[in-house]
């Protein structure tokens, strides 16, 4: 390519770290393309979005959209795995306490996006959940019965093959999850003006 060593190392050094590429070294080396994971993208973004101090509402609005898109589209793909590996995460969302909801409700909707059949859309789901994790709080108790409802409502109606039904189940979570984070949100607030007088 009419470069030096240098250059090329440094065009390749990003690479490496998005973990696109691997350089091998030694008489058998070379650049080797790698078949790229999206982990390293979406705790970046989440990193990101977290030190913009993105609003929970915010995050909401742009996440209940993209998780409708996604489980209407898992509704027409869903084959038995898919559907088993969804079944098994909802078990666990209904055994979760308070503490482990968060970690076992994102396991169960990046199933939904990742089986969706779009990339991009598992991408976004994906930092969004984990973005989620970063800054939301711990769910009060009182909020999980219902959400594990809407959650169960939601697998009744993708088995049955009832798109508008698990689009109705995912609106309705996140019409009650929107509540939940209104009340952070008027608490952050509060706690903003206490600080400032």
């Amino acid at each position: 390519y009419g470069t030096s060593r240098a250059v090329m190392r440094e065009a390749l050094r990003p690479l490496e770290l998005h973990d696109i590429v691997r350089v091998k070294t030694g008489a058998q080396g070379g650049v080797i393309i790698r078949e790229c994971d999206p982990a390293y993208t979406i705790e970046l973004t989440s990193i990101f979005l977290t030190y913009s101090r993105i609003p929970l509402s915010h995050l909401w609005e742009a996440q209940s959209c993209l998780e409708i898109a996604a489980v209407e589209k898992f509704v027409r793909r869903a084959d038995a795995e898919s559907l088993g590996a969804l079944r098994k995460a909802l078990a666990r969302l209904d055994q979760a306490s308070a503490g482990h909801y968060l970690a076992s409700a994102c396991e169960f909707h990046q199933i939904i996006a990742d089986h969706s059949g779009n990339r991009a859309l598992a991408l976004f789901v994906g930092v969004a959940l984990r973005y989620g994790l970063t800054v939301m709080p711990m769910p009060d108790e009182n909020f999980l019965p219902e959400l594990k409802m809407q959650h169960g409502h939601m697998v009744e109606a993708i088995a049955a093959g009832d798109r508008d039904g698990a689009m109705a189940s995912m609106r309705a979570m996140f019409d009650h999850a929107r509540r939940w984070i209104a009340r952070i949100e008027r608490k952050q607030e509060r706690r903003a003006a206490e600080l400032s007088d």
